[in-house]
């Protein structure tokens, strides 16, 4: 056998491995958020919330009821499509920048965060 020949079936050999690893962790991996799906959960699927960057929690907006009805069309579309957005609103619900904005989300995005989390070893049985 010539080196070259070992060479291409050490190759062959190693080629599966990248595979296999790339497929378990895509298995161990949650699906994406797809915000036509609904999530149930403890969150209103329509209700905007914004994090407490201190409390790292997430309340409702007593601002905005629904983010559907905000006036910044790039919140809106960002929420609707990723389900959380980072910027600034006026009281009227218009776009206001991103200077130490907060950060919002949907309650179905909320939901979906907590279908897919995995658990600790602590939550494990």
């Amino acid at each position: 056998m010539t080196k070259k020949m070992v060479m291409v079936l050490l190759a062959l050999m190693l080629l599966p491995r990248p595979v296999l690893l790339a497929a378990e962790e895509a298995a161990q991996s949650p699906p994406a958020y797809q915000s036509t799906t609904a999530y149930g959960g403890i969150y209103k699927a329509d209700r905007l919330y914004q994090l407490n960057s201190v409390e790292q929690t997430w309340y409702a907006s007593q601002r905005f009821r629904a983010w559907t009805s905000l006036s910044c069309s790039e919140a809106r579309s960002v929420l609707f499509n990723q389900g959380t957005w980072v910027g600034n609103l006026t009281d009227a619900g218009a776009c206001a920048g991103h200077a130490e904005a907060p950060s919002w989300a949907t309650g179905n995005y909320l939901n979906y965060l907590i279908s897919t989390r995995v658990a600790g070893p602590e939550e494990e049985e």
